[in-house]
């Protein structure tokens, strides 16, 4: 046997090494040889635990020491035992087993081990593993066994309480899992009628007053959305079932999605928000982008929600580079309150705020964080934090891109000299750190008096850059003055949407928030469109309209239907409704649709069930699925089932603007 054989579960090596060898040690000398042995083995039975036994053959005699006689529940002493007691105190479900498994032992192998159950005296239940050795005479037969008991009651308590814990883990985890699918389900289906409904109400024709307050209504409908889909994925990451993709993306997309999704708070605010990308980074990247924007705009939320003033910048710097592997650094940084050294530690912890004074100002589950880390772990991502306080934060996280070649772009100067007209002093700070412009490269001034001095004592700037409103006088008229006077300056306005149409003929623009990339290396513009300008005359509606194409909306709730016609009505779609699966059917049978969208669950057949059924009909063209289930299980059964597409409610029109450009 080998050594760890003797000792069970639980037991440390060292005592079953030293039992092992005093053991084999016995069992070679049929006898211990001197009373040095006989101490040293006693001392490391107790020290194990473990009782020993010896059966006569001649004599049909069982001897049992102490700790065995313990064991069993009988006396505290060592004791003869007579023939049959052992088995009458064998669970009756594991005789047959034991004396199966020692009569294999007797006939051939000399070596046993088994573990049974015994039923004590006074009613108790153990759990005892023996261990033994079988002697022969010359003749084959049977002269001894003798061997060691171990008892395993505690450890089987472990185990049995491990294995409860275990399971009422498991049923909890569940029970979670199926609340948090159904409260999503049923917040999010009226949370689509509630942001559809405002959306399509904010076309009407409202006055000020009324912009506002559908303004607000959607503002906080999309806060309540927020806070459930951080909920949602807090229990994904805690329940393991939040696994990274890998596929092709392109970090630019990833970054200008995130610039585009803050412009509106930037603009409220009044925040210089910018971000630009590492020149060497490859424009192509392999990894999870649905994961990592995720975190760009978990990091960018916290930093809006604590910043009132100043700037915030995101970018992706270069950290390593191999063939095979490529660290990316992604950092956020801001001009907010700043976090106190102290409480760094405990910043990604769930439903972490410094003090309930801080949740009370700013709202917040403080959530966001701990998602981040959670995805930066799976990811295997490391995350540093700077902070000072009443100065700003800065967030650095070091992505790890593995297992694809990678070849780094070449890095470019910078071009020209730029000439900055700005409020914000975080312009400059945010070129200074993408670029290794050289002082003459780069000025920055305040006011319109600083621009033409600055023009006047050096004539060769070969950009201005202008924001918009960064003085008393419109930038436009500034622009024009300036192509005036300086006809071979390149002039570019930064601005939000609502002026893109004030900027003249021949100037550059670049909507907020901006990459920064595209102002410095690609000198491009956006191609200005001819914007119609808004008319006090009003407008008479007709009564017919005419659409490009069809669609069928197969959903059990009205509301839900209702909204999606009016947005895809918006969108060029004649629609059709049914309001459940064999509707939806019937629908199909009298006519074709460009596209369908079905909802996920409806009373009798559901979305997944009338799919199937369409594609076995060989219906080809898409179908969507639409569902208040976020969870991915919901989607990879609607791919399954034949589904093209899969939206998680509330459905925006650019959503579907996207999906109906890919399938039509």
């Amino acid at each position: 046997m080998e050594p760890l054989d003797l000792v069970a579960g639980g037991l440390g090596a060292a005592f079953g090494i030293a039992i092992t060898i005093l053991w084999r040690a016995l069992l070679n000398r049929g006898q211990l040889k001197d009373q040095n042995d006989n101490q040293l083995l006693r001392l490391a039975l107790h020290a194990a635990g473990a009782g020993t036994f010896f059966y006569d053959a001649e004599k049909d005699e069982t001897f049992w020491d102490p700790r065995s006689s313990e064991m069993f529940g009988l006396s505290s002493g060592p004791m003869r035992v007579q023939a049959g007691s052992w088995e009458s105190m064998v669970h009756p479900d594991d005789l047959p087993r034991i004396l199966e498994e020692i009569d294999r032992a007797a006939k051939g192998r000399q070596e046993f081990d088994y573990e049974y159950r015994v039923l004590k005296p006074n009613g108790g239940t153990a759990h005892i593993r023996g261990v033994g050795y079988i002697d022969r005479d010359a003749h084959g037969r049977v002269s001894r066994i003798q061997g060691l008991h171990f008892n395993l009651t505690p450890q089987k308590k472990r185990e049995e309480a491990l294995q409860k814990a275990t399971e009422q883990a498991h049923r909890s985890a569940t029970a979670k899992a199926d609340f948090l699918a159904m409260m999503s389900h049923e917040i999010r289906t009226p949370m689509n009628g509630i942001l559809g409904m405002a959306d399509l109400l904010n076309d009407t024709g409202l006055d000020q007053k009324q912009h506002t307050y559908v303004s607000t209504l959607r503002s906080s409908g999309e806060l309540l959305l927020n806070i459930l889909n951080d909920i949602l994925d807090l229990s994904k990451l805690e329940a393991g079932k939040l696994k990274l993709e890998t596929t092709e993306f392109k970090l630019v997309d990833v970054l200008k999605h995130s610039l585009q999704l803050h412009t509106k708070t930037s603009s409220e605010k009044n925040i210089f928000f910018t971000g630009w990308i590492d020149e060497q980074i490859p424009d192509v990247l392999y990894g999870d982008p649905v994961r990592l924007s995720q975190i760009t705009n978990n990091l960018l939320s916290n930093a809006f929600k604590f910043t009132e003033k100043g700037h915030i910048f995101i970018w992706f710097e270069l950290a390593s580079y191999s063939k095979y592997e490529l660290k990316i650094e992604l950092h956020v940084s801001d001009t907010g309150i700043g976090i106190d050294e102290n409480y760094i530690p405990k910043l990604f912890q769930s439903f972490s705020q410094k003090d309930s004074s801080t949740s009370r100002k700013y709202g917040g589950t403080g959530l966001g964080l701990s998602i981040v880390k959670n995805i930066a772990d799976i990811w295997g991502a490391e995350i540093e934090v700077e902070s000072t306080i009443n100065e700003g934060t800065e967030f650095t996280i070091t992505l790890p891109f593995v297992e694809h070649y990678y070849a780094l772009k070449d890095r470019r100067p910078a071009d020209g000299s730029y000439l900055i007209a700005t409020r914000f002093p975080g312009f400059r700070k945010a070129l200074k750190q993408m670029l290794p412009l050289k002082s003459e490269q780069i000025r920055v001034v305040n006011s319109e008096a600083d621009l033409w001095r600055e023009l006047e004592s050096k004539s060769d700037w070969s950009n201005v850059i202008l924001e918009q409103r960064f003085s008393d006088q419109n930038s436009s008229d500034i622009a024009k003055k300036i192509k005036d006077s300086h006809s071979d300056i390149e002039i570019t306005i930064t601005c939000f949407e609502k002026y893109i149409q004030y900027i003249p003929e021949g100037v550059r623009y670049l909507r907020k928030p901006f990459f920064l990339n595209e102002l410095v290396f690609e000198n491009t513009s956006d191609k200005l469109p001819e914007i119609q300008r808004p008319t006090t005359k009003a407008v008479k509606k007709t009564s017919t309209k005419t659409f490009d194409h069809s669609a069928l909306i197969v959903d059990d709730n009205a509301i839900n239907r209702m909204v999606l016609i009016k947005l895809l009505n918006k969108l060029g779609y004649d629609c059709k409704e049914a309001e459940d699966g064999n509707a939806g059917l019937a629908a199909c049978d009298k006519t074709h649709y460009d596209v369908i969208f079905m909802d996920f669950e409806m009373p009798g057949m559901n979305g997944t069930d009338v799919t199937r059924h369409l594609r076995n009909q060989g219906y080809k063209y898409p179908i969507i699925g639409i569902s208040a289930h976020a969870f991915e299980q919901y989607r990879n059964q609607s791919l399954l089932a034949g589904m093209n597409d899969y939206l998680t409610k509330p459905v925006k029109i650019d959503q579907l603007k996207e999906v109906l450009t890919r399938f039509n």
